[in-house]
């Protein structure tokens, strides 16, 4: 359609579809008869050429003002011709929305002066357009995703998102010289990849309102500077400031519950006083733990979960639980099929990172383990964003393990992946949109005991007891013991460490030894001091995580009121 130079409908002309004429570059102007009653959402977007949408005079749905296209009733934008240059304040009196699209592909727009009336602006409505700043937009009080998408000369956003509960997940996405930013205090939850590569992003105001950012959220927005959250916040997702390489300092409120993998990673903290722990913040300097902090981020073996959209035609795979939820409860586009197979959150003994893509092109993400078509798809394909690791999974057959097939759908433009060898011969044999590529990498089934179970690691303390799960096929239970198999001593941290007059211990023993790849305690007010250590024998310990082990210590300096461990959670290297 790129090559379409004009445009004459019938006089049955009824309906315009979705995207019917998107991205028809030579169009010069298009003519709606009378006829016409519903044109669907971005049917004339991306016509860089096209001048004017005029509405014949009868018809009974649409009208034209200077050349852009509204409801009859002026209450709806439809769209803005794509090659209308220069800023925009040509807004009839009482229009209430901007519809999906309708300035998407504006390549010679300049500010765009939004009216107190409007409440609404649509999916992707400014999306990779000139649009250099927003004025006005008080009245708005929902932004659909990817709005502003693409938008590479965006300086400013005026009042939109002052009165919105929520900035929509890619809302801002690529806005490389976006400023400055601030949210209302209604403003609750910042979605996945909001702000996602606004690498000239150097301030957000947050509102006293907020509760969660997502993954991604801030994702290589390099300039931006040291943060104090609101003291309302509550979540900050997996990857929510990775390279954020200007961020030197961070604080959070004692209400901070989660804190998501890597979500500072390859920043440039030195100082912070918030409740985690991350990789790749080398010139971590200071921490301070909030007493309220009870989650940390957890590394286990988990389910990866598992969506299909009737939309996109396209499977996506998660391991992380929020993002599972917020599927759910949030996106009818994408329905929930059941867990795929299990894979870890963190790095494990011969495992390796399970690379994701997105394309918001294809509206898909892609999945790969293999390094060279990691770095050939950043360097050589604009069409997929790179957005970490997914998990970590085998890259060749380990005992217990099962292989992730691999398709391609060259209609769909998606990657589908399965262990199910009954679906997979059933593709191969009877689904001709799907190819068989290869193995893509190997990981654990869903079955209990198939590799090791996480089954009892998310228990709570019931009576200030330290409560344990089993990991990785090493069971351990609460104070009382099982069958001799493992046993958690203290209801509280008291007793005396040897050697150590007036500390504290608590000690968790096991019926052989174990090799343990990482331990994490959850607590409240433990002490400065407190450290992880191991033994293979009660009278003799002095090894530090990892290492070998019949028994894990937390051993505390000193007895203080109020502390106590609550769960100590071992993450076994045994395969």
């Amino acid at each position: 359609m790129h090559g379409a130079q004009k445009r004459e409908f019938s006089a049955n002309t009824e309906n315009i579809g979705i995207d019917a004429f998107a991205s028809c570059t030579n169009l010069p102007n298009v003519s709606i008869p009378a006829s016409v009653a519903s044109i669907g959402d971005g049917a004339f977007s991306r016509c860089s050429n096209l001048a004017a949408i005029t509405a014949a005079d009868g018809n009974q749905h649409y009208a034209t003002v200077a050349g852009v296209l509204f409801s009859k009733d002026k209450r709806t934008l439809v769209c803005c011709p794509g090659g209308k240059a220069g800023n925009f304040s040509d807004w009839p009196a009482g229009t209430v929305s901007i519809a999906a699209k309708a300035f998407a592909g504006c390549v010679r727009l300049g500010n765009v002066n939004i009216p107190a009336s409007v409440e609404t602006i649509g999916e992707e409505a400014f999306a990779d357009g000139a649009l250099g700043a927003v004025l006005g937009g008080t009245g708005v009080k929902a932004i659909g995703g990817f709005a502003f998408s693409g938008c590479t000369n965006l300086t400013g956003v005026g009042g939109c998102c002052q009165s919105v509960p929520v900035v929509k997940w890619g809302t801002f996405f690529g806005c490389t010289k976006l400023d400055s930013v601030t949210l209302g205090d209604g403003v609750a939850e910042i979605e996945g990849v909001a702000f996602y590569g606004c690498s000239s992003l150097r301030i957000v105001v947050f509102g006293k309102g907020l509760t969660t950012i997502g993954d991604h959220a801030f994702y290589r927005c390099s300039k931006l500077l040291s943060q104090s959250f609101p003291v309302n916040l509550t979540s900050i997702g997996n990857y929510a400031f990775c390279f954020c390489t200007n961020m030197s300092s961070v604080f959070c409120h004692d209400g901070m519950e989660s804190i998501g993998a890597y979500a500072f990673d390859n920043s440039a903290l030195g100082t912070l006083s918030v409740p985690g722990a991350w990789e790749g913040t080398g010139k971590l300097a200071n921490v301070g733990l909030p007493a309220g902090c009870t989650v940390i981020y957890r590394k286990s073996l988990k389910t990866v979960w598992r969506f299909y959209s009737k939309k996109y035609k396209g499977h996506f795979f998660t391991i992380d639980e929020k993002e599972k939820n917020d599927l759910i409860a949030k996106n009818p586009n994408w329905d929930f099929e059941g867990g795929a197979y299990r894979a870890y959150t963190n790095h494990m003994s011969g495992t390796v990172k399970l690379h994701r893509f997105y394309s918001k092109k294809y509206k898909g993400h892609f999945y790969t383990v293999d390094e060279t078509e990691k770095v050939d798809l950043e360097k050589n394909n604009p069409n997929w964003n790179y957005e970490g690791v997914a998990y970590y999974v085998y890259p060749e057959e380990v005992s217990g393990s099962v292989p992730v097939f691999r398709f391609w759908s060259k209609k769909y433009k998606h990657h589908f992946y399965t262990i199910d060898e009954e679906e997979k011969a059933d593709l191969v044999a009877n689904n001709p949109n799907w190819a068989f590529e290869r193995i893509a990498f190997y990981a654990r089934p869903l079955e209990e005991g198939a590799g090791g179970g996480t089954k009892g690691v998310q228990e709570k303390a019931a009576n200030g007891k330290p409560v344990c799960g089993a990991v990785d096929g090493v069971v351990v239970t609460t104070s009382d013991g099982a069958d001799g198999a493992a046993v958690c001593d203290g209801d509280e941290a008291t007793g005396w460490t040897p050697g150590e007059a007036g500390a504290s211990w608590v000690v968790l023993s096991f019926a052989g030894i174990l090799e343990v790849a990482d331990v994490e305690v959850v607590g409240e007010n433990l002490p400065e001091g407190t450290r992880i250590l191991l033994s293979e024998d009660a009278d003799e310990w002095a090894e530090e995580v990892p290492g070998t082990a019949r028994y894990v210590w937390v051993a505390m300096p000193a007895v203080e009121e109020g502390s106590v461990v609550r769960e100590i959670r071992v993450l076994s290297g045994n395969q």
